[in-house]
């Protein structure tokens, strides 16, 4: 079962969490996002390779960031005491800006690789707010990043979209050539259908394409990702998904084409410009530099959680679903270099004690929704019954030209 209404229950049909929501300590579970400023939390700055402390006025980190993403020696707490200026109100974090993040050699968003960046995003249920998503901060996450497998630690309960787009300092950033999404498939087999606002599968990606692109769900329409990691009391009551394990693995081929323009009217082929610009606004998700909403302010950091990092499921629950704007040419496009392959894992490491927490949260709504079923179905159930009595009463003309007098004598 692979959507959260068939494995849950009815009320989990609109499964995931907001960003900001908080854990059982009133730490939020998730980094506070682009350009949003809060006095309430803690704030890092980072310690360089050469053990300087890198300026604030540089780059900053939110209390969820700064306590998850790094070891403990290469960040410090920014406080009033040493920066009595007022500079906290002013801080934001800049674990969304890739750009001024690799200038200190901090590459923990974005997975780069065979020419391309990849990222994942976290994202509110009608995908008009994010926050990014990082690599785990492990020896074992940064040795498979340099074989193309991208391990990224995901809350319970959350949903995920996947950007992805050419490398800027890759070996495509001159390049005239195309991409196309081959095939992407989790580890239990099913697969991604990625799709234009034309439903079209058959669209391609400039290298130079700031935006490129991006999907949060199987395909389809108002569906979309849901990580979800079990908790140890439901795997030993067998309460886990059967895909678990390995519906948090994506399997991600990237296809290398050039565009051959016809000479003479053909019948068209879709051709992907500049897609994933959302409408109204200049967010940009994928890996970038580029302004963005915020998720929100009253929030606080989270501590590490307490477990090792481990796998979970992943859902497709009720949501908006992103399709790629795309403009039609008259060209086709050829294969013309061997594909890349890449992996993306989602991992969670939160403590049992909290994944029990946002069961029970989740179960309650579950059940909920089966108190509302149970009455309506008693409603009408008693319409019903009503409605039965009513038909059974006995007319005067049926009484006058029916059989009701002599069935009365019947055995």
């Amino acid at each position: 079962m692979t959507s959260t209404h068939e494995h849950f229950g009815t009320g989990a049909g609109r499964m995931a969490l907001p960003l900001d929501t908080l854990d059982t300590n009133g730490n939020r579970r998730t980094c506070i996002g682009n350009n949003v400023h809060n006095c309430s939390i803690e704030w890092y700055g980072y310690i360089g390779d050469d053990g300087e402390k890198v300026k604030v006025s540089e780059l900053t980190f939110c209390q969820f960031c700064g306590r998850n993403n790094f070891p403990p020696d290469r960040v410090f707490l920014i406080t009033d005491n040493d920066y009595p200026s007022k500079l906290i109100p002013r801080l934001v974090c800049d674990t969304s800006k890739t750009v001024n993040c690799l200038r200190y050699g901090i590459d923990i968003r974005c997975l780069h690789y065979g020419g391309f960046r990849i990222n994942v995003n976290l994202i509110n249920q009608d995908d008009t707010l994010w926050t990014p998503a990082t690599r785990i901060p492990t020896p074992k996450a940064m040795a498979a990043a340099r074989t193309g497998v991208h391990i990224v630690g995901v809350p319970t309960s959350m949903g995920w979209e996947l950007s992805i787009k050419g490398d800027p300092n890759g070996k495509y950033r001159h390049s005239d050539l195309l991409y196309k999404i081959k095939e992407a498939k989790f580890g239990d087999g099913r697969k991604v259908k990625v799709t234009d606002t034309r439903g079209s599968t058959n669209f391609y990606t400039s290298f130079q394409s700031n935006m490129g692109i991006r999907f949060n769900g199987y395909g389809g329409e108002n569906t979309r990702f849901v990580f979800w990691k079990p908790s140890a009391m439901e795997k030993s009551h067998g309460l886990q998904a059967a895909h678990d394990g390995e519906s948090n693995k994506l399997y991600l081929t990237l296809s290398i084409h050039r565009e051959m323009k016809k000479p003479k009217p053909q019948p068209t082929y879709d051709c992907y410009e500049e897609g994933g610009y959302r409408g109204g606004g200049s967010q940009m998700r994928g890996g970038g530099e580029g302004t963005s909403k915020g998720v929100g302010s009253q929030t606080r950091g989270q501590e590490k959680g307490g477990s090792p990092y481990s796998g979970g499921s992943n859902f497709s629950s009720h949501g908006n679903t992103f399709h790629t704007e795309t403009t039609v040419v008259d060209s086709t496009f050829p294969e013309v270099e061997v594909p890349v392959e890449m992996i993306v894992q989602l991992v969670n490491n939160e403590s049992e004690e909290e994944l029990i927490h946002f069961t029970r949260q989740l179960q309650s709504q579950v059940d909920g929704a089966k108190r509302d079923d149970i009455e309506l179905m008693e409603k009408e159930k008693a319409r019903l019954e009503a409605a039965i009595i009513e038909k059974s009463n006995v007319d005067a003309r049926s009484k006058l030209f029916g059989h009701s007098e002599q069935e009365a004598h019947l055995m």
